[in-house]
């Protein structure tokens, strides 16, 4: 990395569902398949991440039962998945005190449910301003680490993917498939010690897909 690299800055799309709202987003244009995507707009526009995730549950709630359970399935794959990396966080070795400080921050902002989607997107931004070259390192050579123990499928607003060029330092958020928690927490572990995680192909989601409709 280039030590003379200026100060960290958010990149990634503007789009309001940037952050918390990603899986969201992708699970209902699954679901919908282009058919209503005005639904989406109408659930989501200037709402808090609150507002937007009580819209998509009344939605779910008037489907039926496999979407119901599918989306149910999906919800608790998420919370299971963001509690296995915090604990991966809070025992690693790679990381500092300030680069665990600024994963709790970006946590805190991504869990706060009291803001708009664009209200997240200035926090996160306003966090990783702040960021020195040597953390933003170790946070970097983390995330890999932990991207590749997630064989690249991933589907939570908290798993972030962290880039780095010559010129900035950048931060984005991923949303591919969900794996199960059982295949990060020995995932790590292979990376931690030399082993190559499988990286995903980038298609389709085979989880999301089944919630498809015709």
């Amino acid at each position: 990395m280039n030590a003379d690299m200026g100060p960290g800055r958010y990149s990634g799309s503007q789009d309001i569902w940037e952050g918390h709202s990603s899986w969201v987003k992708h699970f209902l244009k699954q679901v919908l398949r282009g058919k209503k995507q005005d639904l989406i707009q109408a659930m989501c526009a200037n709402k808090t991440k609150q507002e937007i995730m009580d819209n998509l549950e009344r939605w779910v709630s008037s489907q039926g039962s496999n979407v119901q359970t599918r989306f149910s399935t999906l919800k608790k794959r998420i919370q299971q998945m963001k509690s296995a990396i915090q604990q991966k966080v809070e025992q690693s070795s790679m990381l500092s005190e300030d680069a665990k400080n600024v994963l709790h921050q970006i946590r805190a902002v991504t869990e706060d449910m009291t803001v708009t989607p664009e209200e997240e997107l200035a926090q996160l931004q306003a966090i990783t301003s702040e960021v020195n070259p040597e953390v933003f390192r170790q946070i970097k050579d983390f995330m890999d680490l932990l991207r590749k123990a997630l064989r690249g499928k991933q589907l939570t607003s908290t798993f972030i993917t962290m880039t780095a060029s010559t010129d900035d330092m950048a931060i984005e958020f991923s949303t591919t498939e969900m794996p199960e928690t059982s295949s990060v927490e020995s995932g790590v572990a292979e990376s931690t010690t030399g082993g190559e995680g499988e990286e995903g192909d980038g298609g389709p989601d085979p989880l999301l897909a089944q919630y498809a409709t015709d």
